[in-house]
């Protein structure tokens, strides 16, 4: 009797020490993911606005700025679709981001007289989506905050890097204006502003490949967006 007792023992032992030893495993393994990501409690919530969703390089776009972008495509009805507006404009941060650095990395600039005119232009454009204050009015202009003049500051860099790198490589041959003409049906004109744009698209496209494996994007949110293909304008 005490031999079977002992055997079954055994036999118990050797299911449940196993199964401990995994479960042990398996706790050590979990807290040691912890311990490098943070711990959980470092980690900010999903509902935190100042989480950073995207990252390129040392630059951070958090969920506040995010949706404030998103909320301005979806008024101007370029993504009426809410989560499609947000992987959208995270997108076009990440592009701009990638011709930013290009462009710093230059050492380029912006004249006073070019800031001057795009702040003017900017300007007007927010007078057409609010009418001035009275005190506005009375000042003769909007003043900007100074996220958006960093933000314009820092586009019209990226403007200036394309003009350099793609606009003025552009060239049309008659024949390619005449064939554009028979094809669409449209006069010269025409012909050549649609030509300019698909070859200034193409140019974009191209340049961006060219620059992207410099820099680092991240993003658990959009992992999508780490790569080229799912990011490339």
């Amino acid at each position: 009797m005490s031999s079977r007792v002992r055997f079954r023992r055994r036999d118990i032992w050797s299911i449940i020490l196993p199964a401990a030893l995994a479960a042990a495993l398996l706790v050590c393994g979990a807290l040691m993911l912890r311990s490098r990501r943070g711990g959980d409690s470092s980690r900010p919530s999903v509902s935190d606005p100042d989480r950073v969703v995207v990252s390129v390089d040392a630059r951070t776009l958090t969920a506040r700025e995010l949706e404030a972008m998103a909320k301005r495509d979806i008024a101007q009805a370029a993504h009426p679709d809410k989560a499609r507006a947000r992987i959208m404009a995270a997108r076009k941060w990440i592009i701009e981001q990638v011709f930013l650095k290009e462009a710093l990395s230059r050492s380029m600039e912006i004249t006073p007289e070019e800031e001057s005119a795009a702040m003017r232009e900017c300007g007007e454009y927010f007078a057409k989506m609010r009418p001035l204050t009275l005190e506005e009015h009375l000042n003769g202009r909007r003043p900007l905050d100074e996220d958006t003049v960093r933000r314009i500051r820092e586009s019209m860099l990226v403007r200036k890097l394309l003009e350099e790198e793609v606009s003025r490589g552009i060239s049309i041959s008659a024949d390619e204006i005449e064939k554009f003409m028979v094809e669409r049906h449209v006069d010269r004109r025409k012909a050549v502003d649609e030509l300019r744009k698909i070859k200034y698209a193409v140019g974009v496209r191209m340049y961006f490949r060219r620059l992207y494996p410099n820099v680092r994007v991240e993003s658990r949110e959009y992992p999508s967006l780490e790569m080229l293909e799912g990011v490339s304008p």
